[in-house]
């Protein structure tokens, strides 16, 4: 058993634990270590943070944000440097040109007929 803070404890599950590259290890103790959460260690709210479980979550570090990570191996790197060179000619970078990308993408079908 470890003990978070003074009261909570929780034993050691192999499945609660996630392997993470050193950067991803690195954003997370950031995301961590600049939470509300941070001094309280309240369990139930690092339960339904990204760090914790990434397939279902609420928050990270408490902040009402979502995540995605998308990579493109082998041939679809191709695709990559396309929209790279898209969001360049929109004047936007990547991230934001992907989303606007989305949001036409939904505002268009959200039009169409049932």
């Amino acid at each position: 058993m470890k003990s978070l803070g003074l009261t909570t404890t929780f034993q050691k599950i192999l499945s609660d634990y996630m392997l993470l590259c050193a950067s991803a290890n690195r954003a997370k103790s950031w995301s961590c270590e600049n939470c509300s959460n941070w001094r309280k260690r309240d369990i139930d709210v690092c339960k339904f943070c990204y760090w914790a479980y990434p397939e279902s979550y609420t928050h990270i570090a408490t902040r009402d944000i979502r995540r995605l990570d998308l990579l493109w191996s082998g041939k679809e790197t191709a695709e990559y440097n396309l929209l790279i060179e898209e969001a360049e000619k929109a004047q936007e970078k990547a991230p934001e040109y992907v989303k606007n990308v989305l949001r036409k993408h939904f505002k268009r079908k959200s039009s169409e007929p049932a």
